[in-house]
């Protein structure tokens, strides 16, 4: 398995992956093969964008992206997107991409690693 940053190579796989988990358990949602690229074309158009993708046997496997901000405390880098193909959950690939990213981040001076969830 290979971790490396996502570049625009990657964004056809990410976005077949997308659609797999989004529209699985527990979400159910509706996503489309086109709307998962728009949407990941337009996290990858993003200033500061910066991605992780897993890649087993020429496939994604999972990825982790999102943009760095400015504020006045330095750049913060939020995380937009993950998800890990269904039969590889609780592989630790998640955590893999996840400690990859932080690596990655921290080389690259960015001060805080947040979520949307997190709470400023």
């Amino acid at each position: 398995m290979k971790f490396e940053p996502i570049d625009s190579s990657h964004l056809k796989g990410c976005s077949n992956l997308f659609v797999e988990v989004f529209n699985g358990s527990p979400w159910h949602e509706s996503w489309s093969f086109e709307t998962a690229s728009k949407r990941l074309e337009d996290c990858y158009a993003t200033p500061g964008f910066y991605g992780i993708v897993a890649i087993e046997e020429d496939k994604v496997s999972g990825f982790a992206l999102g943009f760095a901000e400015v504020s006045y405390e330095g750049q913060h880098f939020y995380l937009k997107e993950m998800c890990v193909c269904p039969n590889r959950q609780r592989s630790g690939i998640g955590t893999k991409i996840i400690e990859t990213l932080y690596s990655s981040l921290v080389d690259k001076r960015h001060q805080h690693d947040l979520s949307p969830n997190d709470a400023r």
